[in-house]
């Protein structure tokens, strides 16, 4: 089972195996991602779907941030369900070459996320189900998107705690609002402080680790420990496939 994995990324394989996270973002998302037309996105979702398969991946979870139109989301899901493992599709922002998502005219994040639903995911109990990749971003949009996901029945993923983007105490101010819950997945958590870690805690919330790219791209230490410690059993994910091996083994020892 894998928790976090850019799909979109499929067939943008060991394109950047040596790079930071500001190459990632420049390289990947910037340049590749903002190009990207749907075609490109089921194709790259289909094989990265085959390539779990046979790497023993039978489920896997699309963090899916490469929705730069309705069609880029359609090809996506597609791509997903023609590949034939078991996803959890979760439904995020564009990318863009100025790296704000509010750049694309197509595309109003979480706008889609109730079309999605009525279209594609009228059951749970489906091969591929429905999540939020939420964006995160202030303490009030945090809470927009989760409150956006709860009312169509989705669950949520969101990246947290990466280096010093991630010492903002975001979840602490989420939760003073009455947004943390046992429905949500927290991706990396490399810098969260102890008071974060005992919210997850509380309310229920699943952490997954990337460790293979937390220590390439300088996220911080992979905190397998910590939330042992915390009570809390960690899942393992690859991430990006543009810097990483889809093998579990390669993460197992990464982490």
């Amino acid at each position: 089972v894998d928790t976090h994995r850019h799909m979109w990324q499929g067939f943008l394989r060991n394109v950047l195996p040596d790079g930071s996270l500001d190459d990632y973002r420049n390289v990947v998302q910037r340049t590749f991602g903002a190009n990207m037309v749907p075609d490109d996105v089921y194709a790259a979702d289909l094989l990265s779907g085959l390539g779990c398969i046979d790497a023993g991946v039978t489920s896997v979870l699309d963090w899916s941030h490469i929705h730069n139109s309705p069609e880029h989301s359609d090809a996506a899901i597609k791509g997903l369900r023609d590949s034939g493992v078991r996803a959890a599709f979760a439904y995020g922002t564009p990318q863009t070459a100025s790296g704000n998502w509010k750049d694309a005219p197509k595309h109003k994040f979480p706008g889609d996320l109730a079309r999605l639903r009525k279209q594609y995911f009228s059951s749970d109990d489906q091969l591929v189900t429905l999540y939020l990749a939420a964006l995160g971003g202030s303490p009030e949009a945090t809470f927009s998107q989760f409150k956006a996901a709860r009312e169509v029945g989705a669950r949520i993923t969101i990246h947290v705690g990466v280096g010093e983007f991630g010492r903002s105490a975001l979840l602490e101010k989420v939760n003073a609002l009455g947004g943390l819950k046992d429905d949500t997945t927290y991706i990396h958590c490399c810098t969260l402080n102890d008071t974060e870690w005992k919210l997850i805690k509380d309310t229920g919330g699943t952490v997954s680790i990337a460790g293979y790219v937390e220590t390439l791209m300088g996220h911080g230490n992979p905190p397998v420990q910590k939330a042992i410690d915390m009570g809390i059993r960690p899942s393992l994910s690859v991430d990006v496939e543009t810097s990483v091996p889809n093998d579990f083994f390669t993460q197992d020892r990464k982490s």
